[in-house]
């Protein structure tokens, strides 16, 4: 399968996942929709696809190439219609199509762009101070665990806390914030912690390397606002659950109050941040625990919109 393939057919589960965030956002768990997200990454970066009778392609046999499809010199590997099909060596080395230099253009530039900011961001933490001795800090550690080294700093160089890192993930407070505020701090921890124990920033990373692949789609640079809206929402619906939904209120109107410090959107790390706050207090003030059939809905739907449409078509038989 080569790329403009992985590209339409990502970008056809893209415009459905909208289109079913729209009408259920606040009926089902929000981790149904990172797992949604998570099945489009996959389908943007794993270079081939299985055939099933389920799937949707099956309806446009007749218009989606699925037998003896010419692959593009340098394309990848493919299995499609159970064939596996191997690129020949390029004829000549430096015979590159316009259209196949302008995208490897851009996913350079897209790669390097990335690479500077996630780089810039890192240098101006470098300075951050840890907080040692706090006793709201100190209380919190000891009943929160993470099997790898966390570190919880303070720094200038951010107006609303944060939290970046995989294998050695930092909590960063706001220099001047007041950590005395204990409800303010436990629910920041609590939220952040959340964020690092998933190895959100990971899922981001991953998330960059599918748009600096398919830059040219513009479905996928919805996917990369939506997936990182969906992962406060989801982190948002676990603390929520971790208190036990009774302290909606008081986390909204912090939310609110972090927001109002918010620092412009990163998709590098996890912020408070302006963006989507209004969909999150709605989502913060509409939170119940989640049903059973909520969840049975939610596995039903993951499951058909994984099977319907990043399977392909079945070949027919001649």
């Amino acid at each position: 399968m080569d790329i403009v393939q992985m590209s339409v057919q990502a970008g056809v589960l893209i415009a459905a996942i909208v289109i079913v965030r729209a009408i259920t956002l606040y009926r089902l768990p929000k981790a149904s929709f990172l797992a949604l997200w998570g099945i489009v990454i996959a389908r943007l970066l794993i270079p081939f696809s299985l055939t099933s009778r389920w799937s949707v392609y099956n309806l446009f046999a007749g218009l989606w190439g699925h037998e003896d499809t010419t692959v593009p010199t340098g394309s990848y590997v493919t299995v499609w219609g159970g064939q596996a099909q191997v690129p020949a060596l390029p004829e000549a080395a430096l015979s590159i199509p316009p259209l196949t230099a302008l995208w490897m253009v851009g996913a350079v530039v897209l790669v390097v762009v990335f690479a500077v900011l996630l780089a810039k961001n890192y240098r101006a933490l470098r300075a951050a101070v840890p907080v040692e001795d706090h006793a709201v800090i100190t209380k919190w550690r000891e009943e929160y665990r993470l099997f790898r080294p966390l570190a919880i700093v303070r720094s200038d160089k951010v107006d609303s806390p944060a939290s970046i890192g995989i294998l050695r993930p930092r909590i960063i407070f706001p220099q001047g914030m007041d950590l005395d505020n204990e409800q303010l701090v436990r629910y920041i921890l609590v939220h952040e912690y959340v964020h690092i124990r998933r190895f959100d920033t990971l899922w981001k990373l991953l998330a960059l390397c599918a748009v600096c692949v398919h830059w040219f789609n513009p479905l996928v640079w919805v996917m990369l606002v939506l997936l990182n809206r969906d992962l406060e929402l989801s982190c948002d619906e676990m603390v929520l659950r971790h208190f036990g939904g009774t302290e909606r209120a008081s986390y909204a109107h912090s939310l609110i109050d972090m927001a109002e410090r918010g620092r412009p959107f990163s998709f590098m790390h996890s912020y408070f941040s302006k963006n989507a706050a209004e969909e999150r207090i709605i989502a913060i003030m509409k939170y119940k625990k989640t049903s059973l059939l909520a969840v049975v809905l939610a596995l039903v739907l993951t499951l058909g919109m994984a099977t319907g449409f990043t399977t392909g078509a079945v070949a027919k038989e001649s």
